[in-house]
């Protein structure tokens, strides 16, 4: 698990952060999400893998792709974010055609896609996109066929992206009947949860697909990264340690602060020094702002929307340790399991993520951001009203029928 001591060079390239990272890159930590996606699309399967930004999909993606190329598997990747830069409403059906266009580009076929697509203008888009993958796609090749759909959430609210994922269903179902839609699998990749991105009732690929689990890294895998780094073996476990102390293995910041460490070849590696990096890189007051990971956290938790209040109070209990069950079914409970701040324990329950987090998004920084209620205010003030009032009628008004009585002139006391 330690780092190659010989000469003790570290190697300030060896890191890639803000990135994919390319499947022969020395710090490409392959995980068992890499075993499971690359088995089940061999055989065919469709999959899905839904994680928190920033949680290695891409890198995923582009390693398990080069294995199934090596495999003679016939692989497009479409990234719906970079289709998606305009908005889709402005013109549906080129929005469609981008998609074919992209997957005809990445399988590098020559074909009039144009005039095809324009000759069935009559069709729906979800008939047309079922028309593509049958008469163009898989007439094209007679290679099995995996196409990785990246960045699913950029459709989400947008109810013109539903006939992409009713054309992938509809080509899962037509294999009892098509035999030539088994060459073809899917991998639908992306941060939002199904129920967000198919209304329920309605058909989808993900009741058909496989579900790949896409973990941080563990404490082995952390060490295998401190090969980068220009210290000896002994040296490096305690940095891998404290790093796994900080970031419990998260891609990212795991990348991130191991890159800081090994660009100071001159300097002296202990533990210590990676608390130095942690609030040098995340802990500064503008972190939230200003560093790109965090401030993405910070605006998928603030916002604005109905569920912003509720958000931010729900992470708050978990922060200051209160015991809250996971409810898939809760939107609010979705949204926080979606940013990847918070992350679901053994017994079901909410915890944070890692150390990182915890020390940023703080109780205090949650009471902070939670929006000023009037409600609440005038809550406070009338039961501070109600507080004062009652000893001033206690000592004032309650014994006025008493006094009245004693100093009546003819009062019989006997």
């Amino acid at each position: 698990m330690g780092a190659d001591v010989s000469g003790l060079q570290g190697n300030a390239q060896f890191y890639v952060v803000g990135g994919p990272v390319q499947p022969d890159r020395d710090c490409y930590v392959v995980r068992d999400a890499d075993a499971a996606l690359y088995t089940r699309l061999s055989a065919g399967e469709y999959c899905d893998v839904l994680a928190p930004p920033d949680s290695g999909s891409t890198s995923l993606i582009a390693h398990t792709a080069a294995r199934l190329r090596a495999d003679g598997v016939a692989v497009a990747y479409v990234d719906l974010a970079q289709i998606s830069n305009r908005d889709i409403t402005d013109d549906v059906g080129r929005w469609y055609y981008s998609v074919a266009y992209r997957i005809l580009r990445e399988l590098r076929v020559r074909f009039e896609l144009q005039d095809w697509w324009q000759e069935r203008a009559g069709l729906t888009n979800l008939q047309r996109l079922r028309e593509f993958f049958r008469e163009v796609l898989l007439t094209a090749t007679d290679a099995r066929v995996v196409v990785f759909v990246d960045r699913i959430e950029t459709g989400l609210g947008h109810a013109e992206a539903l006939d992409l994922f009713g054309a992938i269903r509809a080509c899962y179902d037509a294999r009892a009947t098509e035999p030539e839609f088994r060459r073809l699998s899917f991998a639908l990749l992306g941060s939002a949860p199904p129920g967000k991105l198919i209304p329920s009732g309605q058909a989808s690929p993900f009741d058909v697909s496989v579900s790949i689990q896409l973990a941080d890294f563990d404490l082995e895998e952390v060490g295998r990264l401190t090969s980068g780094l220009p210290c000896d073996a002994g040296t490096a476990k305690l940095i891998a340690e404290r790093t796994w102390y900080w970031t419990a293995g998260h891609p990212y910041l795991t990348q991130k602060l191991l890159r800081a460490i090994g660009r100071r070849p001159g300097a002296e590696l202990a533990a210590e020094t990676v608390d130095q990096w942690v609030i040098n890189l995340f802990l500064t007051r503008n972190a939230t702002r200003e560093e790109p990971h965090l401030s993405g956290l910070r605006s998928l938790l603030l916002q604005d929307s109905r569920d912003k209040v509720a958000r931010l109070s729900l992470y708050g209990k978990v922060r200051k340790g209160a015991t809250v069950a996971s409810e898939h079914a809760l939107p609010t409970h979705r949204d926080l399991l979606r940013a990847g701040l918070l992350v679901e324990d053994s017994d079901g329950n909410f915890a944070l993520r890692n150390r990182v987090y915890a020390e940023v998004f703080t109780a205090h920084w949650v009471n902070r951001n939670l929006p000023f209620s009037w409600r609440g205010l005038a809550a406070v003030a009338a039961v501070a009203v109600v507080a004062l009032a009652i000893p001033v009628w206690y000592s004032e008004y309650l014994p006025e029928p008493y006094i009245r009585v004693l100093n009546k002139p003819d009062a019989d006391f006997i």
